[in-house]
């Protein structure tokens, strides 16, 4: 979820494209349901994969070191300064610390879950993710560049051990970002030119299919490697992919204002996704808390499923402008840094 484009050179969609991902990882935190995970979890982490591909741009570094540099401030550093908070917050909270339990889930959290905030196996996913393509783009091309990039996707998909660094998820996701450098650097090509620009219709259509496809598989995961029918998945994955980033450009160019107002948010949630992606489970955690209280005070039942699922979307709404109010912190104070933007 690193921003490596400037503000001048933004492609706006794409943000939209981010953010609309952002809000399906919240609304998977805040728990809408198993079947409404079933079905964002087909591709809304891939989304950000996908957006890393398209816009790698090896030509701005000179080393294969300044590369790697780069990607521990930009993914490393974040994901270790909150790592490391999160774990007195904790202990705080249940008096409980496993030192040799930390140690695993600092070096694998995808198999290991961090103490109080899980979501951040992506950020080490993504930093192994990103190295691997790096080097097979840097010493191959063409056909051969494409089967190995195919032949350790499959590897990564059926990979039934667990490895550090989130190695195992990387490689299952190394196709993703394949496909998205791909497609930027056959941009003006006719053929990619119309998959970036589906009709409104026949997205409805492959939308309608798209959830069938994933329903029938079933439920998938990247975090867990798990992928049920590996052929339907990634089908499911890159027509989801397909639908949303169309759908971003499409909203892009409605000029009815509320329409316009919703693209504001999610362009803001896409350009600062590192922030809702280390502070939204501490933040659904804590507006959870309150809420939960504030509903026992005033003897409300929450088995209601009204009462529930409006609660929920309330704790969804609070959470964004908590992060909103998080993310302007971070980007008008030297406190920047902890996300590794030095």
């Amino acid at each position: 979820m690193s921003n490596n484009i400037s503000s001048k050179k933004r492609v706006e969609y794409f943000d939209i494209f981010r953010g609309i991902g952002i809000v399906f990882m919240l609304m998977g935190h805040v728990d809408f349901g198993m079947k409404f995970n079933i079905y964002i979890h087909a591709f809304h982490m891939p989304i950000f994969f996908f957006v890393s591909g398209y816009f790698y741009n090896p030509d701005k570094f000179k080393s294969a070191k300044e590369y790697i540099i780069h990607e521990l401030k930009a993914l490393i550093v974040p994901y270790t300064v909150f790592v490391l908070l999160c774990q007195p917050l904790h202990y705080l909270y249940t008096h409980e610390f496993d030192f040799k339990y930390f140690i695993l889930s600092y070096f694998s959290s995808n198999h290991n879950r961090i103490d109080v905030a899980g979501a951040y196996w992506f950020l080490l996913c993504l930093f192994s993710a990103k190295i691997i393509f790096y080097f097979i783009d840097k010493y191959t091309d063409g056909i051969l560049e494409a089967v190995l990039i195919l032949l350790l996707t499959l590897a990564g998909n059926i990979m039934t051990i667990h490895l550090p660094l989130c190695i195992d998820s990387a490689l299952s996701c190394l196709l993703i970002i394949y496909v998205g450098y791909i497609l930027k650097k056959n941009k003006d090509n006719e053929i990619v030119k119309k998959i970036f620009a589906i009709p409104w219709w026949i997205l409805i259509i492959l939308f309608v299919v798209n959830m069938i496809g994933i329903f029938y598989n079933g439920y998938v995961t990247v975090r867990t490697n798990r992928y049920e029918i590996i052929p339907l998945y990634w089908i499911n994955c890159f027509t989801a992919i397909l639908i949303y980033i169309n759908l971003s450009k499409i909203l892009e160019n409605i000029k009815f204002k509320p329409v316009q107002i919703v693209c504001g948010w999610l362009k803001y949630f896409g350009k600062n996704s590192i922030v809702y992606l280390v502070l939204n489970e501490l933040v659904i955690f804590a507006v959870s808390i309150v809420l939960n209280s504030v509903v026992k005070m005033a003897g409300i039942g929450m088995e209601n499923a009204f009462v529930s699922y409006s609660a929920k979307v309330l704790i969804l709404i609070a959470t964004m402008i908590v992060l909103a109010l998080f993310t302007e912190l971070f980007n008008r104070t030297k406190l920047k840094v902890l996300l590794g933007r030095f």
